[in-house]
């Protein structure tokens, strides 16, 4: 990211989103209504181009960033069942949850946290298009490499002593790995019934020779991008620095199981790739 300019990254997140509504098999994995709405003209031309979003980057990417959503919601759906009252969304970007679940309006409070850019830019969209910010969304502008984001929580109205759900997705891959767990270790040291859910970049034995291309391929993109992939995890070894940093319980969700989970029986092509994990991490 650079200068005054929003993630481009973010702004491809939302596409994809976008472009599994217009092009992908029902079921869908994730239905984001709004994706489209945040979305410039190319991105949005883009989106519904059946050969630019047919490649296997793109492909794998929408995968990605659909069941991630999908997984991630449903775990925020458990914790508020069970009580929880606040969500934070690390690097929420064009992240749609308070305009989608406007029945949690008076059941939540959601901080979205993210770079300043890209959270002015947002919430310019939503100016520009006449929609009223929702009455429990609490914006949060932080650079994770430079500011305390536990400060910049606090400040914005968020407990320590209330349990919270941490989503953040997409984001650990930019970060240094001291960032990646200074953030992690805030979790940890948050209220009993807090948890994060978080995706990874995998390395190690478990990544298929396949996808290692497709990501290796697709990383070049990305860097040319301002946003280069700089962190990777092996799984094993992140879950024992998990339970040091002090998680009492560790989902580590690998790529078999979120295959069957999300994309079994599919025609259309879209897999769980092995280079990306998904962690659920409980206080």
């Amino acid at each position: 990211m650079e200068g005054t300019a929003p993630s481009a990254t973010a702004a491809g997140a939302a596409m994809l989103r976008a472009s599994h509504l217009v092009l992908d098999d029902e079921p869908k994995v994730f239905t984001d209504p709004w994706a489209l709405f945040f979305l410039d003209e190319r991105r949005r031309l883009m989106a519904g181009d059946r050969e630019a979003m047919g490649t296997d980057i793109t492909r794998a990417s929408r995968s990605t960033v659909t069941a991630r959503s999908a997984l991630t919601e449903a775990e925020i759906d458990s914790f508020v069942e069970n009580g929880g009252t606040q969500i934070v969304v690390l690097g929420a970007g064009y992240d749609s949850f308070t305009l989608r679940r406007a029945d949690l309006v008076d059941r939540v409070t959601v901080f979205e946290v993210d770079h300043p850019n890209t959270q002015a830019s947002k919430r310019a969209k939503l100016r520009d298009g006449a929609v009223a910010e929702p009455t429990n969304a609490r914006y949060v502008p932080v650079d994770f490499e430079s500011q305390d984001a536990e400060r910049e929580l606090v400040q914005a109205g968020w407990r320590r002593d209330l349990p919270t759900f941490f989503s953040w997705l997409g984001v650990t891959m930019y970060l240094t790995d001291a960032a990646t767990f200074a953030t992690l270790e805030l979790v940890a040291a948050c209220s009993r019934g807090s948890a994060v859910a978080f995706q990874y970049s995998v390395k190690g034995s478990t990544v298929t020779p396949s996808d290692l291309d497709i990501r290796d391929r697709a990383s070049v993109g990305i860097a040319k991008q301002g946003e280069p992939w700089i962190n990777f995890y092996e799984p094993q070894v992140i879950v024992s620095r998990l339970f040091t940093a002090g998680f009492s319980e560790v989902d580590d969700l690998r790529s078999a199981e979120l295959e069957q989970r999300f994309f079994a029986g599919r025609t259309d092509g879209l897999w769980w790739p092995s280079t990306n994990g998904m962690a659920i991490a409980r206080v």
